[in-house]
C-alpha cells in the first residue's frame, strides 16, 4: 500500500542542482532550502532533528561525475494516511536521489498565463510543485509545446515567475527582477544575481513591473539553480533581441566561485 505523502496529498519538497564534476553547486543553499521545505511542511523539528536530516541528505549525495543534474527530493513515510497531523518523525523522512544530463542550453519561449493568485500561503523559500500542475494542464490542452514554458501573472498582469525560474529584465544598465514571495520563489540563482556588485549593473532593483512592460524591455532572460542564465527568446508574439555572449559574464564569476568553494 502506498503510504508516501508525496504520492497521497503532492506533499514533498525538492531542489534542483547543477553538478560539475561531481560536485553539487552552491550545496549550503540547497540544503537550507530543504531543511527550511521540511520543517515548514512536518516540523517544527528540534536543531538536533535538523541537523540529523541534513546529515542523511549529505551521506548519500551521488558522486558520479558523469551528470551535470540533480534533483533532490523530500518526502514522508505516514503509515497512518491521516491529511491533518500534529506530530511528524524526522527519521521517517525520505530522499531520494535523482542525477541527470541536462542536455543543451537553450533560450526560452514563453508564454503568458493569469493566474489567480493561490501562491500567499507559500514561504518563498518553499520549491515543491508550486507551477507544475498548471504547467502540465496547459501543455495538456495544446496551450504551449514541449519547447516552450509559461510565465504567470496576476490578476492585474503583474509578473511573478516561469514554470521553473525567476524572470529577470534588463533597461539601459539597470536590472529588474519581481520581488520575492508566495508568488515568486526565491531562487538561488537569483539570490546571487541580486548580490552582485559593479561594475556588473549601475543599478538592480526588486520592483513589481506588468506583462506589457516587460515586453518593452531591452532584453530579458530567467535564471534558475540547475541551469544558470537562460535568456528568453520570445513571450507571445514578442521577440527579444539577444544580448552578446560577454553580457553574462556575470553568470561565469557566479559559478568560478561555487566551484572554488
Amino acid at each position: 500500500m502506498q503510504t508516501n505523502r508525496s504520492f497521497l496529498y503532492g506533499e514533498a519538497v525538492l531542489t534542483t542542482a547543477m553538478l560539475c564534476q561531481g560536485k553539487v553547486l552552491f550545496l549550503p543553499d540547497h540544503l537550507d532550502r530543504l531543511l527550511k521545505g521540511a520543517n515548514f511542511l512536518w516540523g517544527p523539528f528540534s536543531t538536533k532533528d535538523l541537523a540529523l536530516l541534513q546529515d542523511k541528505v549529505l551521506a548519500n549525495l551521488p558522486q558520479d561525475s558523469s551528470y551535470d543534474g540533480l534533483r533532490i527530493t523530500l518526502s514522508y513515510e505516514d503509515q497512518e494516511r491521516i491529511i491533518l497531523r500534529d506530530k511528524f518523525i524526522i527519521n521517517s523522512i525520505q530522499i531520494d536521489y535523482f542525477p541527470f544530463k541536462k542536455g543543451s542550453k537553450k533560450p526560452l519561449r514563453l508564454k503568458s498565463v493569469k493566474t489567480a493568485d493561490q501562491q500567499l500561503l507559500l514561504p518563498d523559500f518553499l520549491k515543491n510543485s508550486r507551477r507544475t500542475q498548471e504547467t502540465l494542464l496547459y501543455f495538456k490542452n495544446g496551450y504551449i509545446t514541449s519547447s516552450e514554458s509559461l510565465l504567470f501573472c496576476g490578476p492585474d498582469d503583474e509578473v511573478f515567475e516561469t514554470s521553473w525560474a525567476n524572470v529577470f529584465a534588463v533597461k539601459g544598465d539597470t536590472l529588474y527582477t519581481p520581488p520575492c514571495g508566495g508568488s515568486v520563489l526565491s531562487g538561488i540563482m537569483r539570490n546571487k544575481i541580486l548580490a552582485l556588485k559593479a561594475p556588473f549593473f549601475s543599478d538592480i532593483r526588486e520592483e513589481t513591473f506588468e506583462l506589457n512592460w516587460l515586453k518593452n524591455c531591452d532584453f530579458v532572460f530567467a535564471t534558475n539553480a540547475l541551469w544558470g542564465v537562460l535568456p528568453i527568446e520570445t513571450i507571445d508574439s514578442t521577440n527579444f533581441n539577444q544580448p552578446m555572449e560577454e553580457f553574462f559574464r556575470f553568470e561565469k564569476v557566479i559559478l568560478d566561485e561555487a566551484i572554488k568553494c
